[in-house]
């Protein structure tokens, strides 16, 4: 009937013939007037439309037109069944999600201006699109540069691409040098969260040039784009660096320090997911703690040095939670649409946590200490950032977080302590008659009250010393001596949860014990000067070992690989590292520091205690350094005279 008639439409006219079928040129305005007479109705009003669409098929016309018919325009790749579909009004392209359901084959391919002329743009296996899983929503960006789309099917992750800028394999080169691309599609590059190399940080010189002030400071690196907008989470988080001038006491410690610290960005993403990083610095001066943006930088290569001089007077201040927050990470959507440019995504679903607990209990620490020989010391600045050492005889908490490919970190699973070793730990119970004997007894005989060996003495143990290490060179630097921790246990139980701690569950909960000063010193025995079978105070030049955790890369990753978790799980894991608990309100070392010998003194009733020694020992020392380290506002040595003993002293 009217579907060839002009716009397959009819409304009132002009003409002296009337019908309730008519025909009309005019605009015609949304909506049907089904109560009005045909004189009553006016002009671009409907009365009947058969076969009648508000808009044609573009987009691009808002008057009643025919509803367009079925006609063959083009054939997809054999095999291939449409799972989704997206019309680009502004490129006058057509997008195809395709799906092979028997090989498994997914595929994108576009039409140009209605030609019916079907274009493969990439084909793909690791695209994994299915039958099952249609793709019924998709939306694109147009920028500048780039025509992208963006899709999820809710069981793969969400992706987007580029149509005109394919995201190939690099086979040689590097993004930003002589790169060589391939003609598989690098189907990482196409996921919003990406897996990619997590970069590491190490601070590798101080230098004598440059503006910083006293005080400490680290870094901490994270992706970004071009402007600086982070793309990821900070990371790598450096032990702090002390910088001072050894040669000047003050009670104020924001004074001017011409140095300058080099950073060591070290596997830097070269794929091309990512083209610039930045690096942030935390500085803590008169203990007040702040971050700023030291820079954006551009990855050239997988590693890159930067000097890091504080010269920079407005530096772009950051919050401490923009270094130490975290990303979410959302791997699965279940649909997406765009308001204003802006991307939304819906029913967003996380990834699983996985328990790692398992690896994690069969985890061997070892305690490690590390020789700084005679000639160096805490003076290097070096030495203090990477050879910070735990306290001997202290019990501590240890944890692992496993890295993954996408950045994201784990939850920390706890490392327990050794099991007991009866004949080391506990050969027999110390009486509290013992001089060594401290804290309640767990038992009674008589009077006497009774412990655990292991309550008592320190039982770690003294394994071997370390390879490298050369005892016949004074100035050997590296690792010293290892061995196991001493056996402690608490009076709490881990929780009765076979599904999460396995063997543990039930047990007494058993953390570190570092050795103590018996098992490894802390300094190495220089050459002890006698008189008369005393023993004579002499001040020596020793080396020093601080103390540190062992753990071995390959027995770590045996247990990845021997775990029951899937290959995926296991291929996922790219790196871990080792936390420890805060111990701030639960330390059984609880003093420390250096003995004075004291005198006193009685004012208004109140005895007070003061240092007498050194301050007031007027005899010839060789603890006492021979430079003035006191504070003063010239830092110059002071004479005084002794009319008493007609001595001159300088110090």
């Amino acid at each position: 009937m009217a579907k060839d008639q002009s716009n397959g439409t009819s409304g009132t006219s002009g003409n002296s013939r009337r019908t309730n079928i008519t025909m009309n040129s005019a605009t015609a305005r949304t909506g049907l007037n089904l109560d009005s007479s045909i004189n009553q109705v006016g002009p671009g009003r409907l009365t009947y439309a058969l076969n009648a669409a508000i808009e044609n098929f573009d987009s691009s016309s808002v008057n009643y037109q025919n509803e367009p018919g079925n006609e063959l325009c083009l054939v997809f790749t054999t095999g291939y069944k449409l799972i989704g579909e997206h019309f680009i009004p502004e490129k006058r392209k057509n997008i195809f999600f395709l799906s092979n359901p028997d090989t498994g084959g997914s595929e994108i391919g576009y039409m140009d201006n209605n030609d019916c002329v079907y274009r493969v743009l990439v084909n793909a296996p690791c695209l994994n699109f299915n039958t099952q899983h249609p793709i019924p929503k998709i939306v694109h960006r147009i920028t500048n540069c780039t025509t992208e789309i963006y899709w999820t099917d809710g069981i793969n992750s969400r992706r987007y691409l580029d149509i005109e800028n394919i995201p190939y394999k690099l086979i040689a080169g590097t993004p930003s040098c002589d790169p060589v691309y391939g003609n598989e599609l690098d189907c990482n590059q196409i996921k919003l969260q990406p897996n990619f190399s997590i970069p590491s940080l190490e601070v590798s010189k101080v230098e004598n040039v440059g503006s910083l002030v006293a005080g400490t400071y680290q870094f901490a690196v994270q992706y970004a784009d071009a402007s600086g907008n982070e793309l990821t989470s900070y990371y790598s988080v450096t032990n702090p660096t002390p910088i001072a001038d050894e040669f000047v006491t003050t009670v104020n410690f924001d004074y001017p320090v011409g140095k300058s610290i080099v950073i060591s960005v070290n596997d830097l993403d070269i794929t091309g997911q990512f083209q610039y990083f930045n690096l942030a610095v935390i500085k803590t001066i008169n203990n007040i703690s702040s971050a700023e943006l030291v820079g954006t930088y551009n990855i050239e290569e997988s590693f890159k040095d930067i000097t890091y001089t504080g010269a920079d007077q407005t530096p772009i201040q950051l919050a401490m939670i923009d270094i130490f927050e975290k990303f979410p990470y959302y791997d699965i959507a279940q649909d997406v649409t765009a308001v204003q440019d802006v991307l939304v995504w819906d029913n967003l679903t996380s990834i699983d946590r996985i328990n790692y607990q398992s690896i994690a209990s069969q985890i061997n620490l070892k305690w490690e200490t590390y020789r700084i020989p005679a000639s160096e010391n805490y003076a290097d600045e070096l030495n203090a950032t990477h050879l910070r050492g735990y306290m001997r005889d202290e019990v501590y908490a240890f944890e692992i977080v496993f890295l993954l490919r996408n950045g994201k970190q784990t939850d920390g699973f706890h490392i327990p302590g050794r099991e007991v070793n009866q004949p080391i730990d506990n050969p027999q119970d110390i009486p509290s008659t013992n001089s060594d004997f401290i804290g309640e007894p767990d038992y009674y005989i008589g009077d006497v009250g009774y412990k655990s060996y292991w309550k008592v003495y320190n039982t770690a143990t003294v394994s071997e010393f370390s390879s490298g290490y050369d005892p016949t060179d004074a100035s050997y630097k590296g690792p010293y001596q290892y061995g196991e921790f001493a056996f402690w246990e608490s009076t709490e139980e881990y929780p009765c949860q076979d599904d999460v701690w396995g063997d543990l569950a039930g047990q007494k909960i058993r953390h570190h014990k570092f050795p103590d000063v018996l098992v490894s010193p802390i300094i190495e025995n220089g050459q002890i000067v006698y008189d008369n079978d005393q023993i004579v105070p002499t001040m020596q030049d020793d080396a020093v070992f601080p103390l540190g955790v062992r753990i071995s890369n390959s027995e770590l990753n045996s247990l990845i690989s021997t775990s029951d978790l899937s290959d995926d799980l296991k291929d996922n894991i790219v790196g871990y590292k080792i936390i420890r608990a805060d111990r701030g309100t639960n330390k059984s070392v609880i003093a420390k520091g250096m003995l004075r010998n004291v005198n006193t003194y009685t004012r208004d009733d109140q005895e007070y205690y003061y240092p007498n020694y050194p301050y007031n020992d007027l005899g010839v020392d060789p603890y006492v350094s021979a430079s003035n380290n006191a504070w003063t506002d010239e830092s110059e040595p002071w004479l005084l005279y002794l009319p008493s003993t007609e001595t001159i002293f300088s110090w």
